[in-house]
């Protein structure tokens, strides 16, 4: 096949499986090797998990893994058969499909003997933009939104590392996380108004740096289907996603903790975060995604942000003052890009 050398399809061992693949050298599992799967561990508690682990632990069932699961499929940029032996060598796997029968099987391999297999499918696949054609194909049969597949992105893992990079620096009060995975950070003990998936991330850098914050206010997936927004493009800078994930988790603190009337505006968060850029700089100035600009753009945004003495809030009041001024728009309205303009125009009025 086309940029795929070889391809194999084999019936493993259940119990190989878990050591030469799955278990690291510490005895513990390998999380690294499901990097490129669009999903981390859903755990123990979800119905179609607790159902795999369920036939494991059967004994009966569990003689027939092999033909009640779908299997596993492994993307490894160079692998060697040895015929005599039936051995596959693999450099840099990893597992993209199959990350919750994995762990399953690593969870239950106490109650596992020789007469559980599994199924698992090997591919050589050295251009990583075909091992990506792969991965959405695996999954697209699953229950995976769409935009999950957008954390396949180099872009967001590049992001993802911005993030990382900047909560080193950080305080605990001003750090964020980007959950580029579904459920990635499920067992990092991160409060989850801290935690910005896929879809709330770009919800926010849409909003305040791409201004659509009417759209962001609609349903999910017109982020994702409008041509005026793109995402995670190659050239885009990661600070913008970074400031505008940290901007709404402070806004979200001020809603939650019932501070500076925050409450009344919780429809409108997308607006004020779209609002504040413009008054944490002081005046009407926009910045493009790609620019060699954007970090020195966002620096005051998120010293603001960050600072001790909370200057965020009074900026977050001065957005809610420019709302007022333009009054309170419908629900329809606040759909719209009309009151989005009236908006700017307003914050081009008032800051100087």
């Amino acid at each position: 096949m086309p940029e795929i050398p070889q391809s194999y399809i084999a019936v493993v061992n259940a119990k190989e499986f878990i050591n030469q693949l799955l278990t690291g050298e510490d005895g513990l599992l390998n999380n690294s090797i499901f990097e490129e799967n669009v999903r981390a561990f859903l755990g123990s508690d979800n119905d179609v998990n607790s159902g795999i682990e369920e036939t494991l632990r059967s004994e009966n069932k569990k003689k027939i893994f092999s033909v009640l699961n779908n299997g596993i499929t492994i993307v490894a940029p160079e692998l060697t058969l040895t015929p005599n032996s039936k051995e596959i060598d693999l450099t840099n796997y990893q597992i993209i499909n199959g990350c919750q029968t994995s762990n399953a099987l690593f969870l239950c391999q106490e109650e596992l003997d020789d007469t559980v297999n599994v199924i698992v499918k090997f591919i050589e696949s050295p251009n990583s933009d075909v091992s990506t054609d792969i991965i959405s194909a695996t999954n697209s049969q699953s229950q995976v939104s769409k935009e999950a597949f957008y954390g396949l992105h180099k872009k967001a893992k590049l992001v993802q590392k911005y993030f990382e990079a900047k909560n080193k620096d950080a305080l605990q009060d001003g750090r964020v996380y980007f959950e580029r995975r579904e459920n990635e950070y499920r067992d990092h003990g991160h409060q989850s108004t801290r935690v910005f998936d896929i879809r709330e991330s770009s919800r926010a850098f849409a909003a305040m740096f791409l201004n659509q914050p009417h759209n962001a206010a609609r349903y999910v997936k017109t982020i994702f289907s409008s041509p005026d927004i793109k995402l995670f493009r190659e050239d885009d800078h990661e600070s913008l996603y970074y400031c505008s994930a940290l901007a709404m988790y402070k806004y979200n603190t001020l809603i939650n903790g019932r501070k500076i009337g925050a409450p009344g505006y919780n429809k409108l968060r997308w607006h004020i975060i779209y609002l504040f850029k413009w008054v944490a700089r002081g005046k009407v100035e926009d910045i493009y995604p790609n620019s060699g600009k954007a970090s020195k753009y966002t620096d005051a945004i998120i010293e603001s942000l960050l600072s001790d003495d909370r200057s965020y809030v009074k900026n977050f009041e001065r957005c809610q003052e420019i709302i007022e001024a333009v009054g309170h728009p419908s629900d329809d309205a606040l759909k719209r890009g009309k009151f989005t303009a009236d908006l700017r125009a307003k914050a081009e009025e008032l800051l100087h």
